[in-house]
């Protein structure tokens, strides 16, 4: 291992034990390294320098390191559009902000069928706060010409993917969260089956409650479901699958035959919920007696943390999502 001695003076002046430059390419040395830091008992803060190359491994970025990158990319894509071609535009959920001129005027405003396909949108868990995207649905689902859609689950994903290659017509959107999935069961060789643009899908079916789940969180609204079964609640349960266009029939429709109607995400205030509440207004159906909440993320920055910790901070725990139906429909029981 190399140590510079200009670099290993300034950080050691600072009380750190550095180490480097290593090549960042030669994973070798850097596992050798690694198990030596290790193993120094009581080595304090350790410093390893890593320089890397960006692009590396990738020929086309080898070859010209200038492209590729950040907006660019979009403006790429809408004018592979505009040959006809089916453009999938692969973006980190955080990084939309920095795109986001592109993605209107290049894609939006002329109405390209470019694909989004944006990883990591949601809590971040340990990458922390530069990394965690919670305004990208808010950002997307304003825009007149966007579909914007969230799977549930590994199978619903495939959908989604299925869906995007089949809008020809406008531009689409759509996110999935950082982390494992469920395990849902895919047949081999399958490639998704498209869904039809704007449409729910019921999960469980109920009468007192109706959740709206939007997103990976879907799996956090059947849980909640079950567990209010045990206090004789019966609740409707669908996967929403789409902000925009929303399912305004299934939703005028539990709106009407439920007490109490909740929608949940994983995402900032003007997001899926704020759709829902815009359509519940305009339809005139708050009006009557319906008792609707929309569950979303807090107005702050939510910290480093597991993921479970911050669903917990942000109060979107399947314990959560039960409490404030049990408190809607004037139960304020202890239970948890």
């Amino acid at each position: 291992m190399m140590i510079n001695g200009l670099g290993a003076c300034f950080f050691e002046e600072l009380g750190l034990h550095y180490i480097g430059p290593v090549d960042g390419h030669n994973m070798e040395e850097l596992v050798h390294i690694m198990k030596v830091v290790k193993a120094i008992p009581e080595q304090g803060t350790v410093l390893i320098h890593v320089v890397t190359e960006k692009g590396k491994g990738y020929a086309p970025a080898e070859a010209a390191p200038d492209k590729m990158h950040g907006r660019d990319v979009v403006t790429f894509a809408a004018g592979l559009a505009t040959k006809g071609l089916k453009p999938f535009c692969t973006i980190y959920s955080s990084f939309i902000r920095r795109v986001y001129y592109q993605l209107v005027h290049d894609v939006d405003l002329p109405k390209l069928p470019v694909r989004f396909a944006i990883d990591s949108a949601g809590l971040v868990g340990a990458d922390g706060l530069t990394h965690c995207n919670t305004f990208d649905t808010t950002l997307l689902a304003c825009l007149p010409n966007m579909v914007v859609m969230a799977p549930s689950c590994e199978r619903e994903l495939m959908n989604m993917v299925a869906t995007a290659a089949t809008i020809d017509y406008r531009p689409s959107y759509f996110r999935y969260p950082r982390g494992n999935g469920f395990g849902s069961i895919i047949p081999p060789f399958n490639k998704g089956t498209p869904l039809e643009v704007g449409k729910e899908r019921v999960l469980e079916e109920g009468t007192r409650v109706a959740i709206l789940g939007y997103g990976k969180i879907v799996q956090s609204c059947v849980a909640a479901a079950r567990l209010l079964q045990w206090f004789g609640i019966s609740a409707t349960v669908t996967d929403a699958r789409f902000c925009k266009p929303l399912d305004g029939e299934l939703i005028r429709q539990l709106a009407r035959e439920h007490e109490v109607l909740l929608s949940v995400e994983e995402g900032s205030v003007g997001g899926f919920g704020s759709h829902v509440t815009h359509f519940l207004a305009m339809n005139g159906l708050l009006d009557g007696n319906l008792k609707w909440r929309a569950m979303m993320l807090p107005d702050i920055y939510i910290d480093h943390g597991t993921k479970r910790e911050q669903l917990e901070q942000a109060g979107l725990s399947l314990k959560r999502i039960a409490t404030t139906i049990l408190t809607l429909i004037g139960e304020n029981k202890d239970v948890f």
